[in-house]
């Protein structure tokens, strides 16, 4: 499994992807963490096509602000998963979510107001659930629990889309 991480990395979020990725290789033997992680430019649909990932794992709307020349979002036009959390609320793309949003596109944010606020206002997210126990501490108990979470979503959507090692 190749999955494609696009966030900016922080010393929490690499230890989570860290312990994530641990437990990922239990299951899974060919496991594969690509970072985007160039501060100089935003990925591309281009540069996601050439890595080719079975899923792309996005950081509270990372990449949303890209569009196609008919004013659609970029992310609808790509060949793989797609996870995207939510971990804050006011996101400056939030926005995003009123648009036609591929059914590729697994959405998981933290906290029940905001999962609800989501429903409410955003009642096309072709798949949202709420990410039970996400933490912004960075402590190692947060950082294992978030792990954990982070885990268990990557499992459930790649086994709902069928996702083999």
């Amino acid at each position: 499994m190749k999955l494609l991480i696009v966030q900016k990395r922080t010393q929490s979020l690499e230890a989570i992807l860290h312990k994530a990725k641990e437990k990922l290789q239990l299951l899974y033997k060919n496991v594969e963490f690509i970072i985007w992680n160039d501060p100089k430019m935003q990925i591309t649909k281009a540069d996601i096509a050439k890595i080719e990932p079975d899923l792309l794992l996005t950081w509270n709307l990372a990449g949303f602000e890209q569009s196609t020349l008919t004013g659609g979002l970029a992310y609808n036009l790509l060949d793989c998963k797609q996870i995207h959390l939510l971990t804050r609320e006011n996101l400056r793309d939030e926005n995003c979510l009123s648009r036609q949003l591929s059914i590729a596109m697994f959405f998981y944010c933290a906290g029940a107001e905001y999962f609800r606020r989501l429903q409410a206002e955003y009642p096309d997210i072709p798949y949202l659930k709420q990410l039970n126990g996400w933490s912004l501490e960075n402590t190692p108990t947060a950082i294992n629990g978030n792990a954990d979470i982070l885990y268990n979503v990557i499992l459930e959507v790649a086994g709902i889309c069928h996702i083999e090692s």
